[in-house]
């Protein structure tokens, strides 16, 4: 069983709101992430990414149960 838990990789997912592409050091030289830059050095990065909704919490719901927006009755940022 040790064997198997130690192949797995180890998954960090970070999710930020309201941070745009160039709000990253790595693609923006006069913005400073030196830990978001390492990890994206050391890491995968995704150069185009799609999501379901353009509102925060139908999109994280989205992502978080597999379901569209529209399956999870989730369509606004409203509780």
């Amino acid at each position: 069983m040790e064997s198997n838990r130690q192949k797995q990789p180890n998954l960090i997912f970070l999710m930020t709101d309201q941070q745009r592409w160039d709000a990253i050091g790595r693609y923006n030289e006069h913005i400073r992430t030196p830990s978001l830059d390492r990890l994206a050095d050391e890491g995968i990065v995704f150069s185009q990414a799609v999501c379901q909704s353009p509102m925060c919490v139908p999109s994280r719901n989205s992502m978080m149960f597999g379901l569209y927006p529209s399956q999870l009755g989730i369509r606004t940022n409203k509780a």
